[in-house]
């Protein structure tokens, strides 16, 4: 048998899928390899050395004659792999440009795709109502979405990509011209009466829909918030969608003050009726170095996240002065929208059941690093009724945010300037220990 057949097959017996059964049994695996980052590191490893051993077989093929003359055995080698893998799962193990097939819980195949579609695996842990939810959305998300071959990191063109194929355009469907209104951990839209919130990946969607499940909570308990316009989210070629009613125009910035109102607010609720999650303040840190890649330096990476483990264990083990219950956790004036009815919550994904200094900690931050007057500071302390500062974890719960405010913004390097410079004032200040420094909002 010469290398040609050798690598048939090899890659015949890598496959190892004969059966619906067996397909299913490498599947289920599958799953939990992309959802933990300790065990996706192996399955990338195994997945790229395969790919290695093919091109080395297909190599020796050209140098036998078997292969015709100047063949790229390199980008065969990915070709092979592909069909005998499935473009789907080569896609979600490699994580690079967009999903081919984007037709999770379809029961037809998508095109390009040589076996069943790709399911979209939940992350490792989940309140009861989101994988109810959850299992809803995925039925219902079979919006195939193709980038024509751009990278798959999210920007305006891409998300208005998936507004088209969602039919939330103005062109056909009666839905106005969707204006953009942020671009950061999701990239936000003005749609007629509606705020459209397009999510970078499709590991977002749990996190979209325990958001929708808070929404829905704070209506019920009397917490001025946004209000849901759909239930459960959408899951549109590989990005969760969720769709809100827009507010009204604001009358007036929102204030520290008016923070602290709805913190309190917040603050004085009983657990809801699902399971909120821990606050983890720095779970997104090896998720935005990812999307990073090459942008940053591998050195400032690996210096995040030996900081990140550190921090993890100090704030694991802090005494809180406040009792524990749920917190907004991400508690600044820019997630409040003052309407003509008053002060009402905005982005509320990371609603968590934690300690209630989360909340405090973000301002005392704003504060020391992007230049809050101290005036300002002092009128939240005192509508809130304490100050954070004075609590002994205070300084834990400040270095934790830090690094992933760091990291966050490290997603937006590629193809971004202005992220990569704001990257490298932060991360710079972070390694030199120089509190001082202003970071700039991004």
């Amino acid at each position: 048998m010469g290398p040609t057949g050798l690598t048939l097959a090899a890659v015949a017996r890598d496959a190892g899928m004969d059966t619906p059964e067996s397909c299913a049994h490498h599947l289920a695996f599958l799953c939990t390899d992309l959802t933990d980052p300790q065990l996706y590191e192996r399955a990338l490893a195994v997945h790229r050395a395969r790919r290695r051993a093919i091109e080395a077989l297909l190599t020796e093929a050209a140098d036998a004659g078997e292969l015709r003359a100047g063949t790229d055995a390199a980008a065969l080698a990915g070709t092979v792999q592909a069909i005998t893998a499935g473009a789907g799962l080569c896609w979600a193990v490699e994580r690079r440009g967009g999903s081919p097939s984007g037709c999770a819980g379809n029961s037809t195949p998508c095109s390009g795709s040589t076996g069943s579609p790709t399911p979209t695996a939940p992350g490792p842990t989940s309140p009861p109502i989101g994988r109810r939810a959850l299992r809803r959305s995925t039925a219902r998300s079979a919006t195939p979405l193709t980038d024509g071959g751009r990278n798959s990191r999210m920007d305006e063109a891409r998300a208005r990509d998936v507004l088209t194929a969602a039919g939330l355009t103005g062109g056909g469907g009666g839905s106005a011209e969707p204006v953009l209104l942020a671009l950061g951990e999701n990239a936000v839209f003005a749609v007629g009466d509606l705020v459209v919130k397009v999510g970078r990946e499709a590991a977002l969607l749990e996190r979209a829909t325990r958001e929708l499940a808070v929404a829905g909570w704070f209506a019920a308990s009397g917490v001025p918030a946004v209000r849901a316009a759909e239930p459960e989210p959408r899951l549109v070629g590989g990005h969760p969608l969720t769709l809100w009613h827009r507010l009204p125009a604001a009358v007036r910035t929102a204030g520290p003050e008016d923070l602290a109102v709805l913190l309190r607010a917040v603050h004085a609720l009983p657990e809801p009726p699902f399971a909120l999650p821990p606050r983890d303040l720095l779970g997104g840190v090896e998720r935005w170095l990812r999307l990073a890649g090459d942008a940053v330096d591998p050195a400032d990476a690996a210096y995040l996240r030996s900081r990140r483990d550190a921090y993890a264990d100090e704030v694991a083990a802090l005494t809180p002065h406040l009792p524990p219950g749920p917190v907004h956790g991400d508690a600044l004036p820019r997630n409040v929208h003052v309407g003509p009815d008053g002060p009402v919550l905005v982005d509320l994904e990371t609603v968590s059941a934690d300690l209630r200094e989360h909340d405090l900690v973000v301002m005392a931050l704003s504060r020391d690093r992007y230049g809050m007057p101290a005036g300002e500071y002092e009128a939240f302390a005192a509508a809130y009724g304490w100050d954070v500062r004075g609590w002994e974890g205070c300084a834990v719960l400040r270095g934790a945010r830090e690094t992933a405010s760091c990291a966050w913004v490290a997603q937006h390097a590629p193809g971004n300037a202005s992220a990569r410079t704001e990257f490298h004032r932060r991360v710079t200040s972070l390694r030199t220990g120089d509190p001082r420094t202003r970071w700039h909002s991004f």
